[in-house]
């Protein structure tokens, strides 16, 4: 095996459906090579025939017919100091706004009194497994806690999952250098009220109200959490991994349990420029073999991938950016040659994983 360029990962043949690794030829550059996810990248991108745009919202407006609802789907108030109201979301020059304020005089929520007001939306559509990515811009003080995030209820099983792609808490928002991401479900062979969470991580990203891209990618048995097409942080959980659909929030709370200060600044805005939710274009039960390459039409989830081999070419050009899905295994054939095309500024992305059926 020989490669011409150092920007491929990782390259081995591996059986997922055993856990075993079979044959491999490897090239470790970045990331360690772990079972089941075997090939994994350091960044990621949708915007290739290997994807599929379900949803993308430029929050020009805000489709409160189809798209969207004020509040939780539960009502204006969740588990936060403030009451939702729709007067405190608005789309101004393509940014959804959630406002939060401080108020002198209480008003009424639930029959209970609240001295914050913010805002809330959540999607009317539903999505299984994919790539969720916002561009955002995040309120810095302490006791806020903007939030970016899939929720999903099953009332007959009591079970809910949620997945936390975005969510500087209460006091992480202070310095405005930090974020969160978590993941959280109930387990219904427990009870209704047993609650598992994976907690929230503290990570560095850069100033939180320039605009950063947030995003999780979404796997059976596996969810992969992105800052600025960066990886940043993966948990493997066969179990208790989300594996229905569920709903999208984007909501500006305030922290109970890391209340504001006297410091704090109000209003405060939590600004969105955009949603996309991608899924995989899927051909889980083809076996695809890599003669030559001229660039795919679409590099869909195949069964495996092997490059080369008998009776095809031992050089295999690639010229742009490429990215190779498989179920099954990646195999590159011995005495093929994978070749960056010269000027052609191009390199290979190679990943498996389940098909999300």
């Amino acid at each position: 095996m020989r490669l011409n360029w150092t920007n491929v990962v990782i390259i081995c043949k591996i059986d997922l459906k055993n856990n075993i690794m079979k044959v491999i030829y490897i090239l470790l550059l970045d990331i360690l090579c772990l079972l089941p996810a075997c090939i994994r990248a350091q960044h990621f991108q949708t915007n290739d025939a290997t994807w599929l745009t379900q949803k993308f919202d430029d929050f020009n407006s805000l489709n409160e017919v189809t798209e969207w609802t004020n509040g939780y789907d539960w009502g204006d108030i969740n588990n936060g100091l403030e009451c939702n109201k729709d007067s405190n979301v608005t789309c101004q020059s393509g940014w959804l706004t959630l406002k939060a304020e401080k108020l002198v005089n209480p008003i009424t929520c639930n029959t209970n009194l609240y001295y914050y007001r913010s805002g809330a939306v959540h999607s009317k559509f539903s999505y299984k497994y994919g790539y969720w990515e916002i561009n955002a811009k995040m309120p810095i003080g302490y006791g806020f806690w903007p939030a970016f995030w899939v929720f999903g209820a099953n009332a007959s099983q009591c079970w809910w999952n949620e997945i936390d792609i975005n969510e500087p808490s209460g006091e992480i928002s202070e310095s405005g250098l930090h974020t969160g991401f978590n993941y959280v479900w109930v387990d219904p062979s427990i009870s209704c009220d047993s609650g598992l969470s994976a907690g929230i991580t503290k990570t560095y990203v850069g100033l939180i109200s320039d605009p950063h891209k947030y995003a999780v990618l979404w796997e059976p048995n596996r969810l992969t959490w992105f800052y600025d097409n960066k990886q940043i942080k993966t948990i493997h959980d066969p179990v208790f991994t989300p594996n229905h659909s569920i709903k999208t929030l984007i909501n500006f709370a305030i922290d109970p349990w890391f209340t504001p200060k006297p410091a704090t600044v109000f209003p405060a805005e939590f600004k969105a420029d955009y949603l996309r939710i991608s899924q995989l274009d899927l051909d889980c039960n083809t076996a695809s073999t890599i003669c030559t390459y001229n660039g795919l039409s679409s590099n869909k989830l195949r069964k495996s991938y092997t490059m080369g081999g008998s009776g095809c070419n031992t050089i295999i050009d690639i010229g742009v950016e490429n990215p190779f899905w498989a179920t099954d295994f990646i195999l590159l054939q011995e005495n093929t040659t994978v070749n960056r095309v010269t000027g052609g500024g191009g390199y290979a992305l190679f990943y498996t994983t389940a098909c999300p059926n």
